[in-house]
C-alpha cells in the first residue's frame, strides 16, 4: 500500500510518497518512492516537474549556443524525475 506523508526539514514541509511491505523476516518496512518536495501530491509534484522541463526547454531553445548543454541537461533532469513519478503514479496510486 502507498500513501503520501510528510516530513518537517528546518522548519519546512516535504512530502514523500512512501509503500509500506514486509521484510523476509516478516518486519514492517517502509520505502520512499520519490520525493514530491513541497508538493502534497503526486499530481501536483508531476504538474511541477512538467513545468520545470517545459521552462527549461524554452531556455535551451531561446540561447541556442551556451544554453544549449545547460538546457539538455536541465531538461534531462526534470524528464527522469517526470518519468519516476509517472511509474509511482502508474503502480502504487
Amino acid at each position: 500500500m502507498a500513501f503520501i506523508r510528510h516530513k518537517k526539514v528546518h522548519g519546512h514541509k516535504y512530502y514523500q510518497a512512501v509503500r509500506n511491505y514486509r521484510d523476509k523476516d516478516g518486519t514492517h518496512r517502509q520505502e520512499v518512492l520519490c520525493h514530491l518536495g513541497v508538493h502534497s501530491s503526486l499530481e501536483a509534484a508531476i504538474d511541477a516537474e512538467r513545468k520545470k522541463a517545459k521552462i527549461h526547454q524554452e531556455l535551451a531553445l531561446s540561447q541556442r549556443t551556451k544554453a544549449k548543454l545547460y538546457g539538455a541537461r536541465r531538461v534531462g533532469i526534470h524528464q527522469t524525475k517526470l518519468d519516476k513519478l509517472l511509474r509511482v503514479r502508474q503502480t502504487y496510486f
